[in-house]
């Protein structure tokens, strides 16, 4: 007869959650699910600001689901980084290989990556691979690693009994004390916004459509500060969420907005002789030129969704676009 035993496994992972409330910020919330169904925890992050002198912390209204899996040691293993086609529009096909990438490679349930992949990929559930005896974090969005690399290799996979998959985790993919290893977390945790941003350009530009010229300056006014309310256009790694920015706020402050390659070259903006639109009413060329920029940010913006689709969710992955 012996008594009840605490395993190893217990241990390692409460050594686990001490390390990364010892790595993230203090000043995150992070919550334990008990039980837990494939999620161990749901992290809000915060941001520091300074309020007369006295230290305060603001949420940024953003979250991540996390899973957390302890091991003692870390075994490194070095692959192939081939070219690949855009799987949004194809089946894979790798091809050249482009370089090499040192990676770990670790085993997880196969019905953990069921019910990750059945929640979408709204909001992201990162893996945290907790190196205990070295202090050290290694992070994976497995929503993205799901769609981007076990589906177009296997588009079955859910379908064969297999208990079991080995994953491969990029050793550049560390959480430590740096916080700049925090840059990909708030990345992540930006993603219901991003979609909500997405999906609100898309409707006006849209609307755009069936707006008139007259009416198109004030609309696209409007619609400029409708989508600076969102907290999203300030990005360190899609600087091209800046430039927009940057162009949103000149056409808000602007009562007549003159832009574009009107600005840049002479025309002639008195006589009224280039035909626009679908009523064939007849403007100048300045107005003409000003009348298709709007109309080109608009779908310039509203191609964002597609690049953060096939581009941005594969960043930190082990593919080439994530690594190269």
């Amino acid at each position: 007869m012996r008594p009840k035993r605490k395993s190893e496994s217990h241990i390692i992972e409460k050594k686990s959650l001490k390390i990364i409330n010892d790595l993230l910020p203090e000043y995150w919330t992070i919550r334990e699910y008990k039980p837990d169904y494939g999620i161990d925890l749901s992290i809000e992050l915060f941001e520091k600001k300074d309020y007369g002198g006295k230290p305060l912390y603001d949420t940024l209204g953003e979250h991540l689901f996390v899973q957390v899996k302890g091991v003692e040691s870390i075994q490194w293993s070095t692959i192939q980084i081939k070219k690949r086609n855009n799987i949004e529009n194809s089946p894979l096909s790798e091809n050249d290989t482009i370089g090499k990438i040192e990676v770990i490679k670790f085993s997880i349930d196969t019905n953990e990556l069921f019910t990750v992949h059945r929640m979408g990929n709204t909001i992201p559930v990162i893996l945290f691979l907790v190196d205990v005896t070295n202090y050290e974090i290694y992070f994976l969005c497995l929503n993205d690693y799901i769609e981007k690399v076990i589906l177009p290799q296997t588009p079955n996979f859910f379908s064969l009994d297999q208990e079991t998959k080995t994953i491969l985790i990029p050793k550049t993919n560390l959480i430590s004390k740096n916080l700049e290893t925090l840059d990909p977390l708030f990345f992540y945790s930006k993603r219901p916004k991003f979609y909500s941003l997405f999906n609100k350009i898309g409707y006006q530009a849209n609307e755009l459509n069936f707006c008139n010229e007259e009416q198109l300056i004030e609309r696209c006014q409007y619609y400029s500060e409708l989508l600076l309310r969102f907290d999203t256009w300030e990005n360190k790694f899609w600087p091209i969420m800046n430039h927009f920015k940057e162009v949103l706020k000149q056409f808000k402050s602007t009562d007549n907005i003159t832009l574009g390659l009107a600005e840049e070259v002479k025309l002639e903006e008195e006589i009224k002789e280039w035909e626009y639109g679908s009523e064939g009413k007849v403007y100048t060329q300045k107005e003409v030129i000003n009348f298709m920029y709007l109309h080109s940010v608009w779908s310039q913006m509203d191609n964002m969704k597609n690049v953060y689709e096939s581009m941005c969710r594969e960043w930190f992955l082990p593919t080439a676009l994530g690594q190269f």
